[in-house]
């Protein structure tokens, strides 16, 4: 259980950092004539590249947790990852978190623990 919360935890920061390097960029657009160099803005922002790396240590470490868990178990634990962006976001990226949000997160609290007992 401990290595599939350090890879939800892995994962979800990845995808914070990948949100701050595309904000950085002003966006990501992929039109004909500007595949390269959108590919070239993106292989040079750090934060990207840290998300990425810390996405593919996250697969790694996943690999390992369905190698000793029951999917069935494991995998509902990635809802926390919903969980763990969405405080991020309030706290790095200044995005709200509404009484919808709220709600949804302890729905998914709730789904987790009960699929984990």
């Amino acid at each position: 259980m401990q290595m599939a919360l350090i890879s939800i935890l892995l994962g979800s920061v990845g995808q914070v950092l990948l949100k701050v390097g595309v904000s950085r960029l002003g966006g990501v657009r992929f039109e004909q004539g500007s595949v390269l160099p959108t590919l070239l803005d993106i292989a040079t922002q750090p934060p990207i590249v840290v998300g990425v790396l810390l996405f593919g240590t996250s697969m790694l470490i996943w690999l390992g947790v369905l190698s000793s868990m029951d999917l069935s178990k494991a995998y509902p634990i990635v809802g926390l990852s919903y969980v763990l962006v969405t405080i991020m976001s309030r706290f790095l990226l200044g995005e709200a978190i509404t009484a919808s949000r709220l709600a949804g997160i302890a729905l998914v609290l709730a789904g987790v623990t009960v699929i984990s007992k």
